[in-house]
């Protein structure tokens, strides 16, 4: 509900995108111990877009704004502000590559074919949550399936169904429920069951 689906500033890319940046062309630098003249003073190190990338940004970013205020779904609003967030890292991590593939050295700003290779990962990204979230509302999969499912196929006991549960975070008293009337569970004896084929 905290997520908010409105379009980024066209002015300034969010402190939270800066600072992740910053941080991880930090860690990298000061892992490799680089030395070069553009980061003697690693603490102030700064990574942006080129205006024509952050151009592409901003379109993507103004593109799923639309749609999220057509769709008005929470669950697809938090894939694609994920798919967003992420898209900034994934700009770092492939430009770095650029770099170092091409010899250009160190990254001081995001180009346009980052841009667009991270884009075209996090609407990957975005289509596979979409296949799996249509994937489990066709299966209507709810906690007691999930919890049957993992269950020993021979005699269980109760403490068995309860570590199930457990492992699902599920408390005893709502296992000794579905072991008391689950219609694929029989009792075979007190404390053992076993599961009934349909």
């Amino acid at each position: 509900d905290h997520i908010e689906d409105k379009e980024e500033s066209r002015k300034e890319l969010s402190e939270t995108t800066v600072n992740n940046w910053n941080s991880i062309v930090n860690k990298i630098y000061r892992k490799y111990d680089l030395e070069n003249d553009f980061y003697n003073n690693i603490e102030n190190c700064y990574v942006s877009y080129t205006p024509e990338a952050l151009g592409i940004w901003y379109d993507w970013n103004r593109d799923n704004t639309n749609e999220l205020k057509e769709r008005k779904d929470l669950v697809y609003r938090g894939i694609v502000k994920k798919a967003e967030g992420n898209c900034h890292r994934l700009c770092l991590v492939l430009q770095e590559l650029i770099n170092v593939t091409s010899d250009k050295g160190v990254v001081k700003c995001i180009g346009v074919e980052a841009i667009k290779k991270a884009i075209i990962l996090s609407k990957y990204y975005i289509e596979q949550q979409l296949k799996v979230r249509k994937l489990v509302d066709r299966n209507n999969i709810d906690n007691v399936s999930i919890w049957f499912a993992t269950l020993p196929e021979s005699e269980f006991s109760t403490k068995q169904a309860y570590e199930c549960g457990k492992n699902l975070n599920f408390s005893t008293r709502t296992v000794d429920k579905w072991l008391s009337n689950h219609p694929k569970l029989e009792r075979v004896k007190k404390g053992t069951y076993k599961k009934v084929l349909s």
